[in-house]
């Protein structure tokens, strides 16, 4: 997997398959046939250390360090067999709140184009497996929320 990145900005890739989660990459890379891929993790709020209290998330609280990918425990979404059928790629915007475990606990569909070809629908079925690092803030875990843009792309025929 190529990709110029932001020396400044902290880049986590996931999985053989061209996930990536960047907190400010320059450019994603190219996602292979078939596959999903997330060229951005954007932090949009913190709330409570505790997992049991979930914040609004319009309240934006900052934090220190924003939650990150483990790599180990990323689930890609499928690509949804009719999109794939006809060719049509997709996005999802989707706003998760990862607690002071790395867990997601909640979670926003913010956008998903186009709608009705189960775009949404792939996303919503892994999200939960995925596990994160934390926010923290001076040096103490804390619940956070974050948007996550999920691309959905096929390669050109060759």
């Amino acid at each position: 997997m190529n990709s110029k990145m932001n020396t400044l900005g902290l880049v986590l890739m996931l999985g053989v398959a061209g996930v990536v989660f960047a907190a400010d990459a320059v450019e994603a890379p190219h996602a292979c046939k078939g596959t999903a891929t997330a060229p951005g993790m954007i932090p949009v709020g913190t709330g409570s250390t505790s997992s049991a209290t979930i914040p609004d998330p319009k309240d934006f609280i900052p934090f220190d360090v924003a939650p990150a990918p483990l790599p180990d425990f990323y689930q890609q979404p499928a690509y949804p067999d009719s999109a794939r059928a006809i060719g049509i790629t997709g996005r999802v915007v989707v706003q998760i709140f990862v607690d002071k475990d790395g867990l997601v606990k909640r979670h926003n569909i913010i956008s998903a184009q186009p709608d009705n070809f189960g775009f949404q629908q792939e996303v919503e079925k892994v999200i939960y497996t995925w596990k994160f690092t934390p926010a923290s803030t001076e040096g103490h875990p804390v619940g956070a929320w974050v948007q996550i843009p999920v691309n959905f792309n096929l390669e050109p025929k060759e």
